[in-house]
C-alpha cells in the first residue's frame, strides 16, 4: 500500500506543477529556428486544426517546466510587448504548441521554432487547444503481444496519465511516461501476452476520465482516431488537486 501512495502523490505533484501553468508565468522569448519535426514531443504532424490555429508555431518549454514530457501537447497564449533586445522583437498576443524541451532555459522561459534574433520579455499561460469536435489521436511506435508505446495527441487538455487494464483482474495498472512523450506498459503490468483490444482510461489533468480500447490493428508511426470522444472544455481546474487524487483511487492503482 505504501508504493500505492507513492504513485499517487506522483501523479499528484506533476498535476499540481501542470495546474501553476494555467495562470499566467513570465520570462524571456527567445528563438531557435525551425524545429524541422525533430522537437522532443515528437507530434509530427501536429494536428490540423491546432496547426492552423498556431499557424505552424511550435514552442520548447523550458527544462524545468517540461515535467518529464508532461508539457507536451500543451497549448499556450503568448504576449509579448516588444521589451527586450535583439533584431526581432515579440509583440502582440498569438497561439503556440509546445514540442519540444529547451534545456538551458530558465522557468517562464519559450524557445520559438522559427528564426528569428534577440531575448525579449513574455508572459503566456496555458489554454485549452482549439481541437473543434474532433477526436484524440493515437500515435503507435511500436505495438505487439508484449509491447505498447502510444501517444495521445490533439486532445483539448493535457494528459496526466493513462492506465492500462489488466483483463483478468479487471485492475488499472498506469502506464509508464517516457522523456519522448510516450506511454508503456509499466514493469508490474504481468498480463502478457496481450490480448486486444485493450481497455485503456485517459485521466487529465483537471482529473477528467476517458475510456477507451487499444486496437492491434494500427499502422505505427501514423496517426489514427480511436477515442469517441474528446475532453471537455476546462471548467473543472478549481477543483484542483483533490480531484484528481480522488480519481486514481477509485482506479485502484496497484503498487509498482
Amino acid at each position: 500500500m505504501k508504493s500505492s501512495y507513492i504513485l499517487l502523490s506522483l501523479f499528484a505533484l506533476v498535476a499540481c506543477n501542470v495546474l501553476d501553468l494555467y495562470t499566467t508565468q513570465s520570462g524571456d522569448g527567445t528563438y531557435y529556428g525551425p524545429d524541422n519535426n525533430s522537437g522532443n514531443c515528437g507530434i509530427y504532424p501536429v494536428p490540423s486544426q491546432i496547426s492552423s490555429a498556431t499557424q505552424g508555431l511550435n514552442v520548447a518549454m523550458n527544462a524545468p517546466q517540461y515535467f518529464g514530457s508532461a508539457a507536451c501537447g500543451l497549448c499556450l497564449q503568448v504576449t509579448g510587448n516588444g521589451t527586450g533586445s535583439g533584431s526581432n522583437p515579440i509583440t502582440g498576443t498569438f497561439l503556440v504548441f509546445v514540442n519540444d524541451q529547451c534545456p538551458e532555459c530558465k522557468p517562464g522561459d519559450l524557445d520559438l521554432a522559427k528564426n528569428g534574433d534577440g531575448r525579449w520579455k513574455i508572459s503566456w499561460k496555458v489554454v485549452d487547444c482549439p481541437v473543434g469536435d474532433s477526436k484524440i489521436q493515437y500515435s503507435y511506435q511500436s505495438i505487439s503481444q508484449y509491447y505498447i508505446k502510444l501517444q495521445p495527441r490533439n486532445n483539448r487538455i493535457a494528459l496526466n496519465y493513462i492506465s492500462i487494464q489488466d483483463p483478468t483482474s479487471g485492475t488499472y495498472f498506469a502506464m509508464t511516461r517516457t522523456s519522448d512523450n510516450y506511454f508503456t506498459l509499466p514493469d508490474s503490468y504481468n498480463a502478457k501476452p496481450l490480448t486486444f483490444p485493450i481497455k485503456i482510461q485517459l485521466v487529465a489533468f483537471n482529473g477528467q476520465v476517458l475510456n477507451d480500447t487499444v486496437p492491434q490493428e494500427v499502422e505505427c508511426n501514423s496517426a489514427v482516431e480511436v477515442l469517441i470522444s474528446q475532453f471537455h472544455l476546462s471548467l473543472l481546474l478549481s477543483l484542483k488537486l483533490y480531484k484528481v487524487l480522488a480519481l486514481a483511487q477509485d482506479q485502484a492503482l496497484l503498487p509498482v
